[in-house]
């Protein structure tokens, strides 16, 4: 059988999305992909970077599953959804979501705006 990102992804997801979606019910999630280098995780995640919902990884559809249902449930649920990202590698953590490069390293400085 021919393996593709897309229907590999789907599948992981599909194995994870009863994980993912406790979010909903307040839990705190984690996905995480551990492996040596060059193995894929970063492509399994995130997938390629297309546009097209076809090549979302694992991270986009989580999340876009997680805003469908939020939006299914909007009359009678209200959602805060807060996401971090981060990466290590060689024993340094990073903060993939970071606008300032300056943040990006662990300690990670939370900046209130109000």
């Amino acid at each position: 059988m021919y393996v593709t990102l897309r229907n590999f992804a789907e599948d992981v997801f599909q194995d994870t999305k009863p994980l993912v979606r406790s979010v909903m019910d307040g839990y705190n999630v984690c996905i995480f992909a551990y492996g040596q280098t060059g193995s894929g995780k970063t492509y399994t995640m995130s997938g390629p970077g297309g546009e097209s919902t076809k090549e979302f990884g694992i991270n986009q559809l989580a999340l876009n599953d997680l805003f469908l249902l939020s939006d299914e449930r909007k009359d009678i649920m209200s959602y805060k959804i807060h996401v971090q990202m981060v990466e290590i590698y060689n024993e340094q953590i990073r903060d993939l979501l970071a606008d300032d490069p300056l943040l990006t390293k662990y300690p990670f400085v939370v900046i209130s705006v109000v």
